[in-house]
């Protein structure tokens, strides 16, 4: 409601000042004082820092225990764990279901996962590394 008031304020005085002025002239003259007296400078005040943005893959960065789908939550190519646990169970299927290939035992082994494989999960293994295609 205030700015609306400043707004009508505003032009009513411009109407009055280009109503006295005797040129076009002085009416742009009245114009730009006015505009220059209300326009409000706009001040920076940082209120927070914005960090870098990462040029990491979020595909390719680290994984842990969890379900991921292939080429949406995680890429596919050679992925090594750095568990050292021996319970360790990764296993790629099918968007059926149908196991395709996987493993089970010691951690810190390497796990393929294709590019037509659906569904990856890993149990147990630690923190799974991005390695290549």
């Amino acid at each position: 409601m205030k700015n609306i008031t400043k707004t009508i304020t505003l032009c009513l005085l411009v109407f009055a000042l280009a109503s006295c002025a005797s040129s076009s002239s002085s009416i742009q003259t009245a114009i730009a004082r006015t505009q220059t007296a209300w326009t409000l400078i706009p001040i920076y005040t940082p209120t927070a820092t914005i960090p870098p943005m990462s040029n990491k893959n979020p595909l390719t960065e680290d994984k842990d225990n969890g379900f991921y789908l292939i080429g949406v939550d995680i890429a596919p190519g050679v992925w090594r764990s750095t568990g050292t646990g021996d319970e360790c169970y990764w296993g790629v299927t099918t968007r059926t279901g149908e196991y395709i290939h996987g493993g089970y035992g010691m951690s810190g082994g390497t796990a393929y996962l294709p590019a037509t494989g659906f569904q990856v999960e890993f149990k147990d293994c630690g923190i799974w590394v991005y390695l290549g295609p």
